[in-house]
């Protein structure tokens, strides 16, 4: 495999999170954008890969050298930490010493992301479906331990067999592609069977109670999501062989 095709990729990657992180806060979220979300305007070509948008509102294959402009980026990076540190001020001057130790990491980690210039993430981060599974699990536990209501606070990926880029991918596409979409979904598999494990779901009873709002969070979706993605990583995989 061609390193620069790999490092390009990497650095684009890097460059959409930067630009995007409240939608991109785990890698899963990034990948999942790609290739589970329908309507967001992403493009898919079997041979260059996925064609996306920067916030400049520049056409860039995620494969192909791309120059981001991170002027306006960082300008609302700074506004939004300035913000933050001014409503913290505000708690502290409330709860003195008794500011609970939750709300006070949910100020201090969001502004330490602000803070941070940008950095072109290693391979791992993008392909190692362990470590991109353990983040999201990592990220929903810190938001049921935060969250006073004990709220099911799960992400689950929402898919259209007909639309969504993952159901588009072959093997014989764009090898770097393809180990994304193949790490993508191992990793969803990972995280979704931990859910199931921890029963963090909920019942028919509860989706009905919702009128069908939680369906997303429903034990069976998140089954049926397992076995679509089981099936896509061996049909990828086998014929890769």
């Amino acid at each position: 495999m061609n390193k620069s095709n790999l490092e390009t990729l990497l650095y684009n990657l890097s460059a959409v999170k930067y630009e995007y992180g409240i939608m991109c806060e785990t890698a899963l979220d990034q990948l999942s954008h790609y290739f589970c979300t329908v309507g967001n305007a992403i493009n898919y070509d079997s041979k260059r890969g996925i064609v996306d948008c920067d916030r400049s509102g520049n056409y860039f294959c995620i494969t192909e050298t791309h120059t981001f402009n991170f002027n306006e980026v960082q300008v609302r990076r700074k506004n939004s930490c300035d913000e933050l540190e001014l409503q913290h001020n505000r708690m502290k001057e409330i709860f003195g010493e008794n500011m609970p130790e939750s709300m006070k990491r949910l100020y201090v980690d969001e502004i330490e992301k602000l803070k941070k210039p940008f950095e072109v993430l290693d391979e791992q981060y993008f392909f190692s479906y362990n470590d991109i599974a353990r983040e999201m699990i990592e990220v929903v536990r810190k938001r049921s331990e935060s969250d006073p209501h004990l709220r099911l606070q799960i992400s689950t990926p929402v898919m259209s067999e007909q639309y969504s880029i993952i159901h588009k991918v072959k093997s014989t596409d764009n090898p770097l592609i393809v180990r994304l979409a193949i790490a993508t979904c191992k990793a969803w598999v990972e995280v979704l069977e931990y859910y199931v494990q921890a029963e963090l779901y909920f019942t028919e009873e509860e989706v009905q109670k919702h009128q069908g709002a939680a369906w997303t969070c429903s034990l069976n979706h998140i089954n049926t999501c397992i076995d679509n993605f089981k099936q896509i990583i061996t049909d990828l995989e086998i014929q890769n062989d």
